[in-house]
C-alpha cells in the first residue's frame, strides 16, 4: 500500500437542534468551532454569507504529513468523555461522523487503514465516516 501524504481529520456533529455547548457538556471539550442554525457567519476575507443552515460542532486534529488518520482519530477520541451512552444519545440525535480528508502526491495512489480498535471506538460510538480524497500537484 502506498503512502498518503496529508491526513486532516474533524469530529463533526450537526443537526437542525443542535446546541454546540450540549455536545461540550457531553463530551468534555470545546469545539474548534460551534454555531447554532441561523447564526450569521462570513468566509475568511469577511464576506458575509447566508445564516447557517444547520447547527454544527466540530473538532479537528492537526493535519498530518505523512498521514496518520488513525493517530489523528485516536488523539481527538482520547481526551473526550468515555460515557458510550452519551456518545449512543448524541449520535442518535444528531449526524455524528469523522470527516476526513486524504491527500496524495504520488504517481500511484496512496492507501491507508484503521485499525480494528479505531473501527471498533467509531462503532460503539454510534460514529460513521466520510473519507474525500483530493490529489495534489507534485512539488517541484
Amino acid at each position: 500500500m502506498g503512502i498518503v501524504d496529508k491526513t486532516a481529520a474533524t469530529l463533526r456533529f450537526s443537526g437542525d437542534t443542535l446546541d454546540p455547548d450540549e455536545i461540550t457538556a457531553a463530551l468534555g471539550a470545546e469545539p474548534t468551532r460551534g454555531y447554532r442554525k441561523g447564526d450569521p457567519w462570513s468566509t475568511p476575507n469577511g464576506l458575509p454569507c447566508p445564516p447557517r443552515r444547520t447547527g454544527g460542532w466540530n473538532l479537528r486534529a492537526p493535519d498530518a504529513e505523512p498521514g496518520d488518520l488513525d493517530g489523528q482519530i485516536q488523539a481527538l477520541l482520547l481526551p473526550l468523555s468515555q460515557d458510550l451512552h452519551a456518545w449512543r444519545t448524541l449520535a442518535e440525535r444528531f449526524n455524528g461522523e469523522f470527516y476526513t480528508g486524504l491527500f496524495v502526491t504520488t504517481k500511484y495512489l496512496g492507501g491507508i487503514g484503521l485499525s480494528q480498535k479505531t473501527m471498533a471506538q467509531l462503532s460503539e460510538r454510534g460514529l460513521s465516516i466520510d473519507l474525500d480524497i483530493f490529489g495534489l500537484r507534485r512539488r517541484a
